[in-house]
C-alpha cells in the first residue's frame, strides 16, 4: 500500500505542461463533465468516479481548491458567499477551460506558491506585495 500512496502523492507536483497537480487536474475535468455543480457535488465526482486513490476529505477538498477560485484570473468560478460552501456552485473559467485544453500552464495564473511534501511549488512570476 505504501508504493501505491507514494505513487499518488507524487501526482500533486505540477505537470509540466498544465501545471496543475493530479486533485487540481481532476476537479476541473469533474466540474467541466458535470458542471456547473456544487462544491459537495465536485468532491463527490472526485472521491467516487476520478481519485485513483481516495485520500481527502471534504475540508482538505476544500482548501486544496481554494487557490483556483481565488486567484485574480481564476480557473475556476463560483456562486456567491451566502450559501454554506459545500452549497456554493462551481463553474470552469475561459482559463480553467484552456488549462485543461492545453492551451495555457496554471502557474502562470496562480495566486500564490504551495507545497507538496517538502518542495516548493511557486508561480512562475511571484505575485506583487500588497500594503
Amino acid at each position: 500500500m505504501m508504493g501505491r500512496a507514494l505513487d499518488r502523492h507524487l501526482q500533486e507536483l505540477t505537470a509540466p505542461a498544465s501545471g496543475l497537480g493530479l486533485t487540481e487536474r481532476l476537479t476541473l475535468e469533474s466540474v467541466r463533465d458535470h458542471g456547473p455543480l456544487t462544491v459537495g457535488k465536485a468532491f463527490s465526482y472526485l472521491m467516487r468516479e476520478y481519485e485513483p486513490l481516495p485520500y481527502l476529505g471534504d475540508l482538505m477538498f476544500w482548501w486544496q481548491i481554494q487557490p483556483l477560485i481565488t486567484a485574480p484570473q481564476p480557473a475556476l468560478a463560483i456562486s456567491e458567499t451566502h450559501e454554506e460552501w459545500p452549497d456554493r456552485r462551481l463553474s470552469l473559467t475561459d482559463l480553467g477551460r484552456d488549462i485543461l485544453a492545453g492551451g495555457r500552464n496554471w502557474l502562470d495564473h496562480a495566486p500564490g506558491e504551495r507545497w507538496v511534501g517538502g518542495m516548493r511549488i511557486a508561480p512562475r512570476r511571484e505575485a506583487p506585495l500588497l500594503h
